[in-house]
């Protein structure tokens, strides 16, 4: 004849591995749901500051054309889109800022555009002034 063993411990130890598991598991998603956001972020810094670019370059151009009053423009760049502000100190330097915007991320560039003494239009002093990150709601 055959004889049962008795089933309790074994079901007590499943049942503890199957809490442990899940545990495991749900650690294991926040972690990635975190990290996700963390990309996700710094892809949007980098599209912002792209479309800052962007924008640099089209005012850039409009100035090298023959612009010669201060102006405003705007204009996308893929998924972000771009402000910017050009201001003549004089015939030949020129202050641009651009705005570049992401979702709900903004990167503020200047530069300074000036001809050189061989006629060529040379941009200069580019930096980042702001990073500006918008709060989500809820």
């Amino acid at each position: 004849m055959l004889s049962r063993r008795p089933e309790r411990g074994s079901i007590a130890l499943v049942v503890m591995v199957v809490f442990v598991m899940a545990g495991l598991a749900t650690v294991m998603v926040s972690r990635v749901v975190s990290d996700s956001r963390v990309v996700i972020g710094d892809s949007d810094r980098a599209v912002a500051l792209d479309a800052s670019d962007v924008g640099l370059a089209e005012v850039r151009a409009r100035i090298v054309s023959g612009e010669t009053a201060a102006f405003d423009s705007e204009g996308e760049a893929g998924a972000a889109r771009w402000w910017a502000t050009a201001t003549p100190a004089d015939s030949k330097n020129w202050t641009i800022e651009v705005t570049g915007t992401s979702h709900r991320v903004s990167k503020l560039v200047r530069a300074a555009l000036a001809v050189d003494a061989a006629g060529v239009w040379r941009q200069s002093n580019w930096y980042e002034v702001l990073t500006r990150v918008e709060p989500v709601a809820g």
